[in-house]
């Protein structure tokens, strides 16, 4: 399709089988995940992309293994002026307002984000949020102060590997619930990973064919609920990241 109709298709180092995603869209409403235990990921873009937080909900199990819950909040601005979040903003349209949120101003709207974040706290048992030090030690920094336990999780192999082969593994058994979300889908079908010399891997913005940062912030409450069991929601992490 892509050499001989010039038609694009599916990343060819896709790191995430469609197929087996789109087996994992039973839906569920989201009015019962409502005070239950849940760990959050939070994906602060630059101030003119998007940006999203993403909390997992573990779900019983399926063949003796845990099935996870997702529910995704994604925020683009809405009067960026340059050509490529223009481009963008046409894309996500079509899953505006039930799936994507467009936010006033040309820049993020941080604190909306964290008012998100804080209800989230409220409306579910929040354990901990992982975020990206580098563009959110600030917003991260808010929320400890308003009570929310916020960890590090440094952008590379180390950290990623883990939960990165747990949502793979997760979703090739058909234990992720994505409740159908196509803006979510499309990031997955966009998604490559980045493999380093021991073989670890974590996603790739930079060789994925357009945005995954719903899917990123996703890996990485998955990886929050991993390295942060209910149990030790306060612990050694809080002060010192996942080292």
């Amino acid at each position: 399709k892509r050499n001989r109709l010039n038609m694009r298709t599916q990343s060819l180092n896709a790191w995430l089988r469609l197929d087996q995603w789109d087996k994992c869209a039973e839906p569920f409403d989201e009015e019962e995940l409502k005070g239950k235990p849940c760990w959050g990921g939070l994906d602060l873009a630059s101030k003119d992309d998007l940006n999203a937080f993403s909390l997992v909900f573990p779900w019983g199990e399926l063949r003796g293994r845990p099935v996870y819950r997702f529910k995704l909040w994604v925020w683009c601005p809405s009067d960026a002026v340059e050509f490529a979040a223009q481009k963008l903003r046409r894309k996500l349209f079509p899953w505006s307002p039930r799936w994507v949120e467009f936010t006033e101003g040309a820049t993020a709207d941080y604190p909306l984000i964290e008012e998100t974040i804080l209800k989230a706290s409220v409306d579910y048992d929040l354990k901990a949020v992982a975020f990206d030090p580098w563009g959110a030690e600030s917003t991260a920094q808010r929320l400890v102060a308003a009570g929310v336990k916020a960890f590090k999780f440094i952008q590379n192999t180390r950290y990623y590997n883990e939960p990165c082969c747990a949502f793979e593994r997760a979703v090739i058994d058909g234990r992720i619930r994505h409740n159908g979300n196509p803006l979510l889908r499309w990031m997955a079908g966009n998604a490559t990973a980045a493999m380093n010399g021991d073989g670890f891997i974590m996603p790739s913005k930079k060789k994925s064919r357009d945005k995954i940062d719903g899917l990123v912030a996703s890996v990485m409450a998955l990886g929050c609920q991993l390295r942060v069991p209910a149990e030790d929601a306060a612990s050694v992490y809080e002060s010192r990241g996942f080292d």
